[in-house]
């Protein structure tokens, strides 16, 4: 927020003359806005404009103060809503928290100063949120980016395969306009990170779908446990290990996320065993039991936009640059995998590209997504 810049409150009220007297005792500490009711407040928030505090009356025609804020709740989750209202009913306003997660229980009247405190407290609970979610959704999310990338140079089976899970799981979770995306894209980032302890060779019959022995199957069936186990110490990722824990057990997800990211292992599966787009839908629309196949429609278009794309352009090593994303696995000639398809090429990943080839030739050209 710009130094000089109010705090945004929309106020919701039915009556004119009680948002023309809060619009006019709370401008000069307020960039106030105004709506005559929770339908039209309701526009405002879909069309693009945010605000740091709502504040509705409780009574008004039509919708109430409670069912609008429980709306803008899945509008704009990080702003701070309190409930304005002249009413003595208890179960109202319990019911109002619950559902809208009311910051504040305001009753009529309220003086301005008290209104100005109250305001005030919200401002900085809003900056609080504000602080909190993007510290998970960047810095731990971008923490987390950095470790895999440096992981899928250690293990490019396990970790080229979150990397596409993740892009997957990403488009899916913005076409269901999943509130909080990173919960699951992280979950995707992070799903294969008990890989680290098998050895490369099982790794590699697992994703080319080759038969395992009973010793290498219970350390496979151990990988989600183990994934857990490793995670246990990073703070404020619940969300993320709830996705994990649910899309590891035999029965169909309930969450959105947990669906999502099981949606984009199975996928990825298929495709790493040679199967096209449409052969790869077939397939996953005959498992029921596991998937949920509603996801599927949404499926087949996100999945264009990923690696599943075959259009691709062929360079040499001395053209990479970053950001490209490599269509087909990067190896030596001598067959060693050095980064898998569905790789995003970073800085970091491009000096060990450049570094290898130094000193053992890599099959060119390279095919990479156009």
């Amino acid at each position: 927020m710009a130094p000089l810049e109010l705090p945004r409150v929309l106020f919701v009220d039915d009556e004119p003359q009680v948002l023309q007297g809060l619009s006019l005792n709370l401008r000069r500490s307020f960039n106030v806005t105004t709506a005559l009711s929770g339908e039209a407040a309701l526009v405002l928030l879909r069309g693009g404009q945010s605000f740091e505090i709502i504040v509705s009356d409780m009574r008004m025609p039509g919708m109430s103060g409670a069912a609008f804020l429980a709306q803008a709740r899945l509008l704009a989750p990080t702003t701070v809503r309190f409930l304005l209202t002249g009413e003595s009913d208890l179960m109202s306003a319990v019911k109002a928290i619950n559902d809208g997660q009311i910051f504040r229980f305001i009753t009529k009247p309220c003086p301005t100063d008290s209104m100005v405190r109250f305001l005030s407290e919200g401002v900085a609970q809003f900056r609080l949120l504000t602080v909190e979610k993007e510290l998970l959704e960047k810095t731990l999310h971008g923490s987390i980016k950095a470790l895999t990338e440096v992981l899928s140079m250690v293990n490019p089976e396990a970790f080229g395969r979150a990397a596409r899970m993740k892009r997957l799981a990403s488009l899916l979770a913005e076409a269901l306009k999943l509130p909080e995306k990173w919960t699951v894209e992280v979950a995707a980032m992070l799903s294969q990170l008990g890989f680290v302890t098998i050895p490369p060779a099982v790794v590699e019959k697992v994703y080319h779908g080759r038969a395992l022995a009973p010793a290498e199957k219970d350390m496979v069936d151990r990988v989600p446990v183990l994934t857990r186990q490793i995670m246990g110490n990073i703070p404020r990722i619940e969300k993320v290990l709830a996705i994990l824990d649910e899309s590891a057990r035999p029965e169909v997800p309930t969450s959105a996320g947990a669906r999502i990211l099981r949606m984009a292992a199975a996928y990825d599966q298929l495709e790493g065993l040679g199967f096209t787009h449409l052969e790869i839908v077939d397939r996953l629309a005959e498992r029921k039991e596991e998937l949920d196949i509603n996801l599927l429609e949404l499926l087949a278009e996100a999945a264009q936009l990923t690696v599943t794309k075959k259009e691709f352009t062929k360079v040499r090593v001395i053209e990479l640059r970053a950001g490209m994303i490599l269509a087909a696995d990067l190896q030596a000639t001598n067959g060693t995998l050095l980064l898998p398809r569905g790789h995003e090429i970073s800085a970091s990943s491009l000096a060990r590209i450049k570094n290898f080839a130094r000193s053992t030739a890599l099959k060119e050209p390279i095919e990479i997504l156009s």
